[in-house]
C-alpha cells in the first residue's frame, strides 16, 4: 500500500511534456535578462560615469511593464496568448539589433531602451503566467522551479564565463557589439521555439477582458491581498539585487571582465543551490529552509557594513546565490496557489499576472528608490541590502498563512 502511494506521489510530481519546450524558451529568455541586468547596467555606467542614470533605467524598466500588461491581456484575449508573447519577443529582437547597430551612442537613448524591453517584459510575462500554471501543478511546482532554476543557471555559467573572456580580448565598444550580437541571436532562438509551445485552450474563446474584475478580486479576497504584498515585498529584493550588487563591483574596480567572473561565481553558486532544493526541500520544509535561508542572509549582511571591498561584495553575491531559492520559491510559489485556487480567478489568469505585476512592479520602483535616497556610501548600500533582507521575513510569514489556508481549499 505504501509502494502504491510513493508511486502515486511520483507520478503526480512528474512534469508534463509541455513543460520542456517551455523550459527551453525561458532558459533563453534568462539569458537576454542577465544581459539587461547586468552588462547593459555597467555599460550605462561606463558611457555616463553615473550610477543614478543606472537607477533611473532600471525604475523605468519597473514601471513601464504594469501598463504595457494591460495592452497584452487585450491581445490575449482578441488574438491569442502565444502570439502576444511573441510579440514581445519581436520587441525585444529589435532592441538588440539597436544596441548593435548604434553601441557607440545607445547610451544617449538609453532610458528609450529600458522603456522598449520594460514594455516586451510585459507582453512576454503576461502569457508566461498562464504557461507556468498550465504546464506544472501544486504537486511538480517545486521541481519545476529546481529544474528550471538548474538548467538558467548552467546556461549562465557558461555565458558568464564566455563574456569575461570576450571582455578580456575585445574592451570596450567592441566587446559590447558582440554581446549584443550574441543577444541578438538568443533572441531569435527564443522566438522561434515560442512556436513550438502548446495552445493554452484553458483561455478559451472569452473575448472580454477582466483586468478590474481581476484587481477586485485580489482585493477583495484576503489570502490574495496578502499575496499581493508577498509579491510586492518580494519585487523590493529582485529589482535591486538583478544589478545592484555588480554596480557597486563596478564603481570599485572598473572591468567588464570581472564583472564577468563574478556573475560566473553568483551562477556557480546558483546551480548547487538549485540542485540542493530540488533534492532536499518539499512542500513540509519549504518555510524552515527560508527562515534559516533569511537569518544567514542577514548576518552576511552586517558582515559588509563592517567592510565594503570588491572581495567582500563578490563573496556576499556567492553566499546570496546559494541562498536565494531557498528564501524566494516559497514567496513565489504563494502567488501560483492563488492564481490557482482563489475563486474567480481561473478565468483570468492573463489579467491577474497584470493587476499582480502592479504591486510588484512598485515593489521594485520602492528597492531602487531606497538605492536613491540612501547615501551612495559602503554603509548606505549595506543599509539598503539590510533591510532589503529584514523585509523577507514579512513575506515569508505572510505566505506560511496563506498556504496553510490554501492547501485546505480544492481546485
Amino acid at each position: 500500500m505504501k509502494k502504491t502511494a510513493n508511486a502515486a506521489a511520483r507520478e503526480r510530481s512528474r512534469l508534463s511534456r509541455e513543460f520542456y519546450p517551455f523550459l527551453i524558451m525561458i532558459s533563453c529568455f534568462s539569458l537576454l535578462q542577465l544581459v539587461y541586468s547586468t552588462f547593459l547596467s555597467t555599460y550605462t555606467l561606463a558611457v555616463t560615469g553615473s550610477a543614478r542614470n543606472v537607477k533611473i533605467f532600471n525604475i523605468i524598466l519597473a514601471a513601464c511593464q504594469p501598463v504595457s500588461m494591460i495592452a497584452a491581456v487585450v491581445m490575449i484575449r482578441r488574438v491569442s496568448a502565444i502570439r502576444t508573447q511573441q510579440l514581445g519577443l519581436m520587441l525585444i529582437v529589435l532592441v538588440n539589433v539597436y544596441l548593435f547597430a548604434d553601441v557607440e551612442n545607445a547610451a544617449n537613448n538609453i532610458y528609450w531602451v529600458s522603456a522598449v524591453q520594460s514594455i516586451a517584459n510585459g507582453f512576454y510575462f503576461t502569457t508566461y503566467a498562464c504557461q507556468y500554471v498550465s504546464y506544472t501543478t501544486n504537486e511538480n511546482r517545486d521541481r519545476a522551479a529546481g529544474l528550471t532554476n538548474l538548467v538558467t543557471n548552467a546556461l549562465s555559467l557558461a555565458f558568464s564565463i564566455g563574456s569575461s573572456l570576450l571582455f578580456s580580448f575585445c574592451p570596450d565598444a567592441a566587446g559590447y557589439r558582440i554581446l549584443f550580437l550574441i543577444s541578438f541571436v538568443i533572441s531569435l532562438a527564443a522566438l522561434a521555439i515560442s512556436f513550438k509551445l502548446s495552445p493554452l485552450d484553458a483561455l478559451g474563446s472569452d473575448r472580454r477582458v477582466y483586468y478590474l474584475h481581476a484587481h477586485r478580486v485580489l482585493m477583495g479576497d484576503k489570502w490574495a491581498r496578502a499575496s499581493m504584498v508577498v509579491s510586492m515585498i518580494d519585487g523590493m529584493r529582485a529589482g535591486v539585487l538583478t544589478f545592484f550588487l555588480n554596480i557597486l563591483l563596478y564603481s570599485m574596480i572598473d572591468s567588464e571582465a570581472l564583472v564577468g567572473l563574478n556573475t560566473f561565481l553568483t551562477m556557480l553558486c546558483g546551480i548547487v543551490a538549485s540542485a540542493l532544493y530540488a533534492r532536499f526541500v518539499h512542500v513540509e520544509t519549504r518555510y524552515r529552509s527560508a527562515q534559516l535561508s533569511i537569518a544567514a542572509m542577514l548576518l552576511v549582511t552586517l558582515g559588509l557594513i563592517v567592510r565594503m571591498s570588491p572581495t567582500t561584495i563578490i563573496l556576499y553575491g556567492a553566499f546570496n546565490a546559494l541562498m536565494l531559492p531557498f528564501y524566494s520559491t516559497p514567496l513565489i510559489n504563494v502567488y501560483w496557489t492563488v492564481l490557482e485556487k482563489v475563486p474567480g480567478l481561473s478565468f483570468c489568469r492573463a489579467e491577474t499576472h497584470a493587476a499582480r505585476e502592479v504591486y510588484y512592479g512598485l515593489g521594485r520602483i520602492i528597492g531602487v528608490a531606497l538605492t536613491l535616497v540612501l547615501p551612495a556610501t559602503g554603509m548606505g548600500s549595506a543599509i539598503v541590502l539590510l533591510c532589503l533582507m529584514a523585509t523577507q521575513y514579512l513575506g515569508l510569514y505572510l505566505s506560511r498563512g496563506i498556504m496553510r489556508d490554501l492547501d485546505k481549499t480544492p481546485i
